[in-house]
């Protein structure tokens, strides 16, 4: 979302008492959008933000956390006094002292850098392919992915179909929303986190084949 948009979704929350925001970090830790996150620019603790290290420091970390505003803190603090955390106490401690020693934030700057080299590619490619009259990219600020909506004739499901084809697993919006009918069609998640540079110019040249027979 642009900051217009975020501060319409705050504005929103801020018209009731008990209306609140869950927020997500996902893919907020490595990105380099300049968007402020709607927890960041929340004024009257709305937002309630959920955040993992999954992708900054490893999958086999478990470890989740949640940052409550304070009203609601409260509420949790009385309902839940004895709650028990499953994660390794070892595992939390060891992120708390990487976090205290600054070199968690540099580790995250690294990571930036090298998730922008590849959307950069892969943006590029894209972009000097056959595929370019047909394509528009959104989101490609930051983070291992972008979307990406197709106007080539096909169908959402065939273009799926024909990209699983010829090698390439292409995930559409639409399957992260359980009502669909409203929304856009055509628009696809391009995540390139686990591909190569040799691996994302092959995927173009496979989703050019698919998209353009």
């Amino acid at each position: 979302m642009t900051s217009e948009e975020r501060k319409e979704v705050l504005n929103w929350a801020y018209e009731k008492e008990k209306r609140y925001i869950i927020e997500a970090d996902f893919d907020l830790d490595i990105s380099n959008s300049k968007t402020e996150s709607l927890f960041a620019m929340d004024k009257k603790d709305k937002v309630i933000f959920i955040g993992t290290f999954a992708k900054s420091i490893a999958p086999s970390i478990k470890t989740v956390y949640i940052v409550l505003p304070k009203n609601l803190k409260e509420a949790f603090n009385k309902a839940l006094p004895y709650y028990t955390n499953l994660s390794s106490r070892l595992e939390q401690q060891t992120i708390a002292k990487y976090i205290q020693s600054g070199k968690y934030a540099y580790h995250c700057q690294h990571l930036k850098k090298y998730y922008s080299e590849k959307r950069s590619l892969l943006i590029k490619e894209l972009n000097s392919s056959p595929l370019k009259n047909h394509i528009k990219i959104f989101n490609s600020q930051g983070g291992t992915y972008f979307i990406i909506s197709v106007n080539n004739g096909m169908k959402e499901q065939e273009l799926k179909a024909v990209a699983y084809k010829n090698g390439v697993k292409i995930l559409p919006l639409s399957a992260n929303f359980i009502k669909s009918q409203s929304f856009p069609q055509n628009l696809f998640l391009a995540g390139f986190r686990y591909l190569s540079s040799d691996e994302i110019k092959d995927a173009v040249k496979r989703l050019t084949k698919a998209w353009l027979p």
